[in-house]
């Protein structure tokens, strides 16, 4: 029997030693947790068009959305990035604002994160805040409690116990508004985590999973994006 296929996507960088030129990165974790959760990643062009990305998610049966630098709110008619902003390219940014597009039209399983997150909310007007006041305890790996705060698809996956997760971000929420809802949150209030209800599986986690794979909190956010991705498959492939 055939695995899921899940669209990955992928940084757009400028290439060391090589002025001038771009490359494609993706740190690996992301495909372990997915070959561990039973499925089969395939990894999108950074500058895919929304005319490739129709047809190349004809195929898939899930959607994640990797980490990366900062969303360019000019892009989004917001204000210019601050100095302690590294902000994506604009062709990363509008294919990854076209995948959450696509997948929400089709109803596709989609789990962002930290970027993928941010690039969820940003979708969906939500407020971000370029440079939290509170980062310094949100980047470089700092270590610190997540409480899920609302039902949902976090907590039917990790429960309602406050569990420790790795932070690797400056930017954050201010506010969410409809039809995002916010799941989970920092013991400092920063949004952690937020859905989309009246879709299956539409999740945003502000945290990286993948940098600890073996939590119990790690494997059970996967083994819930790999059930429902599998859900998914099962419709895709009755269809005529």
């Amino acid at each position: 029997m055939s695995l899921p296929i899940v669209a990955v996507s992928v940084e757009l960088l400028d290439a060391p030693h090589y002025e001038g030129v771009k490359r494609c990165q993706l740190f690996h974790p992301y495909l372990d947790c997915l070959r561990d959760a039973g499925l089969i990643p395939l990894l999108i062009a950074p500058d895919a068009s929304h005319a490739e990305l129709n047809q190349i998610l004809d195929g898939v049966d899930g959607v994640l959305l990797t980490g990366g630098d900062d969303i360019d709110l000019t892009l989004c008619g917001g204000p210019t990035p601050l100095d302690e902003c590294k902000p994506v390219p604009e062709a990363q940014q509008q294919s990854v604002m076209a995948m959450i597009d696509i997948a929400e039209k089709r109803d596709i399983p989609l789990l962002g994160i930290c970027l993928g997150m941010q690039s969820l909310g940003v979708a969906h007007g939500a407020v971000l805040n370029q440079h939290l006041a509170q980062h310094e305890q949100h980047t470089k790996g700092i270590e610190h409690n997540v409480n899920v705060c609302e039902p949902g698809i976090i907590m039917d996956a990790i429960g309602t116990k406050p569990f420790s997760i790795l932070s690797y971000h400056h930017q954050g929420f201010d506010s969410v508004s409809l039809p995002l809802k916010v799941v989970a949150t920092a013991d400092d209030g920063t949004i952690e985590a937020i859905e989309l209800p009246q879709h299956n599986y539409i999740v945003g986690v502000q945290w990286h999973p993948e940098k600890t794979p073996s939590s119990a909190a790690s494997r059970a956010l996967f083994a819930s994006f790999a059930n429902a991705v599998n859900q998914y498959r099962a419709q895709r492939v009755k269809q005529p």
